[in-house]
């Protein structure tokens, strides 16, 4: 009997076993399957509790795996919690007393600049607020996404030990650099945001003193949700990190089948396992963009409205030469085109692997000539993956992809020119009114 030529030292963490046993491959429970992306997607769900996007904690069940649930008594559910009255107070404080001392210390008098800065601070606190308060009240969604995120995987050949494989342990290490690289741009752009507030109190001697602290901490809520919203990504793109390692595990199984010169009997055998994995993963797909389409317009939208305001703002300052605050306009900024980049690079990741997949199966079709009723299946398949590409359609409004950013960019800067000429007419006839007061009459 002919056997694949590299079954001599088969990959353990191979997806797709090149066997002609198809029993080999070792069957999936639903609590193996969940405990098993849970160990891998730990940094995503840590950091999504973190910033109080995602009250579920991780609990263990009685045979030793692990489960995402609602415990409503338990710290990711509180601190939730917190994070949404901390947000409330900060708002506030920036809408009622915060932002008139902030005029006042950055000689902020025209309306554009006013609107611009209120804008970018409340816009986010209040999106964050309502991401946080959806979580809390409509937490069942999360959970019915992340039943159908497991179903599916379910149904992936080995997929428990697939996500220990090398390729994923990658996708692992790449989302902990991630996720550290982030947390120290925040943190780093928060220790400069503060010592700004501290060197700008002039006639106080710098020190500890109760009126400078609460200014501080009223200043830093908003600021600390604007640049920490940037860890929303990792949780934003988990699901496409998981489609993206399981199609470039299907591309290598493809290519590796390819270079060996399989025979017509043994690439049919495979060619039933391969079609049944890249339907896993178009059906993953449809999940996220059924759950994630209206998170990802509320996502984009605020990061454009970000890059907008925080530009606009930036641009005001140097006109007038203030320096010091259009620097601290520059890590909001980073932090919305770092969103918008991460969402669509990762999105259409996904679509050029689904291309490059659709190039190894056409390839197959041209070496199984007389096994018909394969090459009707492959025709079939090609049919459906050029009608049906791995895009991210939010509300099929868009396609998420990398051209995405050049749109908004340029959208961006048509926009700051219309503000900033509004600026100029806005002092122009500030000056002009200036000037008829000062030659009106005198009492």
């Amino acid at each position: 009997m002919e056997t694949f030529p590299y079954s001599s030292k088969p990959s353990p963490k191979s997806i797709f076993l090149l066997d002609l046993n198809p029993t080999s491959i070792p069957t999936n429970s639903q609590s193996d399957v969940e405990s098993a992306l849970i160990q891998f997607g730990q940094i995503a769900i840590k950091e999504t509790q973190l910033i109080g996007y995602l009250p579920l904690t991780v609990v263990s069940t009685d045979n030793h795996n692990r489960r995402l649930t609602l415990r409503f008594i338990s710290v990711p559910y509180l601190w939730t919690i917190f994070i949404v009255l901390a947000q409330l107070y900060g708002s506030h404080a920036f809408a009622t007393s915060l932002s008139q001392d902030v005029f006042h210390r950055l000689n902020i008098s025209l309306v554009t600049e006013k609107a611009s800065l209120i804008a970018s601070n409340l816009f986010t606190v209040y999106l964050t607020i309502f991401r946080a308060l959806c979580g809390l009240m409509f937490y069942k969604k999360i959970t019915s996404f992340w039943s159908e995120f497991v179903s599916v995987l379910k149904n992936v050949d080995a997929i428990s030990t697939t996500l220990k494989s090398p390729r994923f342990i990658q996708i692992k290490s790449s989302i902990r650099k991630d996720f550290l690289v982030k947390c120290v741009f925040a943190s780093l752009s928060q220790l400069y945001f503060m010592a700004a507030i501290i060197f700008s109190t002039t006639g106080q001697k710098i020190g500890f003193k109760l009126e400078l602290f609460i200014r501080i901490v009223k200043a830093s809520i908003p600021n600390l949700t604007m640049l920490f919203h940037i860890l929303v990504t990792i949780w934003a793109t988990f699901p496409l990190k998981v489609a993206k390692g399981l199609l470039q595990s299907l591309k290598d199984e493809l290519t590796a089948a390819d270079k060996a010169l399989l025979s017509e009997k043994l690439l049919c055998i495979n060619i039933e396992k391969w079609v049944k994995a890249y339907g896993n993963v178009a059906s993953l797909m449809k999940i996220y963009s059924r759950h994630f389409g209206t998170y990802l317009i509320l996502e984009i939208g605020n990061s454009a409205v970000q890059i907008l305001c925080q530009t606009f703002s930036a641009l005001s300052w140097i006109l007038i030469k203030y320096y010091g605050p259009a620097v601290m306009r520059i890590p909001p900024i980073l932090t919305s085109v770092t969103i918008i980049y991460q969402l669509a690079s990762e999105a259409e990741t996904v679509t050029e692997l689904q291309e490059d997949v659709f190039e190894c199966f056409a390839g197959l079709e041209e070496k199984i000539e007389r096994n018909e009723r394969m090459r009707v299946k492959i025709n079939s398949l090609l049919r459906k993956m050029a009608m049906n590409r791995l895009q991210v359609k939010p509300g099929k409004l868009f396609v998420l992809n990398r051209r995405l950013i050049t749109s908004i960019l340029s959208t961006v800067i048509t926009f700051i020119v219309v503000l900033i000429q509004f600026r100029d007419g806005e002092t122009t006839a500030n000056n002009a009114g200036s000037k008829m007061t000062s030659f009106g009459p005198k009492n």
